[in-house]
């Protein structure tokens, strides 16, 4: 009997992370998804699967919050770990009119954090597992026509 391949999705609250949260349980995978807050979406794809779906707590710019996360699924071996958390502030401002404290929030989260979550992770995926970490199209430079400026950097 073949085990169940295992993911921990970083960011699974809503959009993109929760529709990753659904396809993997559709697949057939141990899907374990963190929350930074309560997510309705979430309780409602925990009611269809179940045991196949956990949810934790954790926020990504939080390190002890990550570390005890870390410490709470050790011994656990992951086939993917899947970084999808992100936020976006300040999203029509520019470098001149912004709080200065809404573009390192964004640094913090969507840059430095999941590098550093993978760091404290990568003992726990397995040798021949993945490690992904997904942004979005308003973050790339090449696909960037001008908006959200200070999210694209």
């Amino acid at each position: 009997m073949e085990n169940t391949p295992s993911i921990l999705i970083v960011g699974a609250s809503r959009g993109l992370g929760l529709a990753l949260v659904e396809q993997f349980c559709q697949r057939g995978w141990q899907v374990l998804a963190t929350v930074r807050t309560p997510s309705s979406a979430l309780d409602g794809l925990k009611a269809r699967y179940g045991a196949a779906l956990e949810e934790e707590v954790v926020d990504i710019a939080d390190e002890s919050s990550v570390r005890a996360l870390r410490q709470r699924l050790e011994g656990r071996t992951l086939e993917m770990l899947f970084i999808n958390a992100g936020i976006a502030k300040s999203i029509n401002e520019s470098a001149g009119t912004a709080p200065v404290q809404d573009f390192l929030d964004m640094m913090l989260v969507n840059a430095f954090s999941p590098m550093r979550f993978i760091e404290i992770f990568d003992d726990m995926v397995a040798p021949d597992g993945t490690i992904a970490a997904m942004s979005s199209e308003l973050g790339s430079i090449t696909g960037n026509e001008g908006g959200w400026d200070l999210y694209a950097s």
